[in-house]
């Protein structure tokens, strides 16, 4: 798997990522926000002079490939609201959804908070919708804590009920389980071969349970081979959630941050972090 990514500078790269948009946002939202909301929405975020104008105010576009052909798409850029010196907004972080469970999510936005980190801002912020449970606990996962609850109105009727998320770029990462940068796919194989293997290994112990020799001394050499199946189990327990002001929290001591120290095996591809975020105003 070759994940690379691609500056978006062209018509051509501007229609890929509108296409990709197209085939990502009604099944993503349509269960979250009313019919008419997501095509308003699409063309307040993805009709070509809104991007052309994005990228002349210093927002990053990327389209992101995999092995050569379009999978996603990544924006980000300077945030500029008071109070928040050196900040950056991600954008966007959307994958196509025949690539969920993959990693390819979490490694995107690796790259986005890498690429931030080089460009010299100190904390990542993004928006996500309240009701997106699933990106939520991918954010979080990745080391993003909740900062504030904002609602926004976006016009035609509409408001954006966000939480805007932030990230810490200063600290240094925090401890990740050993096996964390696998795939969901390679961490659910290993946890089911080792479970397997363990079951067959108890199965034969428990065929020598009236054997002479495990009531001996030496028997309990029969007993070690658990340990490296017990090991595999500790190998996926996750981490123990940061200290506030610590690595993978808001570093903020303003921020109300809602901590999380839940370490799902199943990498969710992430859902978007942009302005998606809005839900029908009553």
């Amino acid at each position: 798997m070759n994940l690379t990514y691609q500056p978006v500078s062209t018509d051509a790269d501007i229609a890929a990522v509108r296409r990709m948009a197209d085939a990502i946002w009604p099944p993503t939202f349509s269960p979250i926000l009313p019919p008419d909301q997501i095509p308003y929405m699409m063309r307040m975020m993805y009709d070509a002079p809104v991007i052309r104008a994005e990228l002349g105010a210093g927002v990053r576009w990327e389209l992101v490939l995999l092995d050569g052909e379009p999978a996603g798409y990544l924006s980000w850029g300077p945030y500029p609201p008071p109070g928040r010196p050196g900040a950056a907004k991600l954008h966007k972080v959307y994958l196509l959804p025949a690539l969920h469970s993959r990693g390819i999510g979490q490694a995107m936005l690796a790259h986005a908070l890498d690429a931030c980190r080089a460009d010299g801002y100190s904390r990542v912020f993004l928006a996500v919708n309240k009701r997106n449970d699933r990106a939520i606990r991918a954010y979080k996962r990745h080391g993003f804590a909740v900062a504030e609850s904002v609602v926004a109105d976006i016009g035609s009727g509409f408001v954006m009920d966000d939480y805007l998320m932030v990230f810490d770029l200063a600290a240094a990462p925090a401890a990740q389980p050993v096996l964390a940068t696998l795939s969901p796919r390679v961490r659910r194989l290993v946890v089911v071969l080792n479970t397997v293997g363990f079951a067959l290994f108890l199965l034969w112990l428990f065929s020598l349970r009236d054997h002479a020799i495990l009531r001996e001394q030496e028997g309990i050499l029969y007993y070690l081979p658990c340990l490296p199946f017990l090991f595999v189990y500790l190998l996926f327990l996750p981490r123990a959630p940061a200290a506030p002001g610590r690595p993978g929290q808001n570093a903020s001591p303003a921020d109300a941050s809602r901590r999380d120290s839940s370490a799902s095996t199943r990498a969710s591809s992430l859902s978007p972090a942009d302005s998606n975020v809005a839900e029908n105003r009553k």
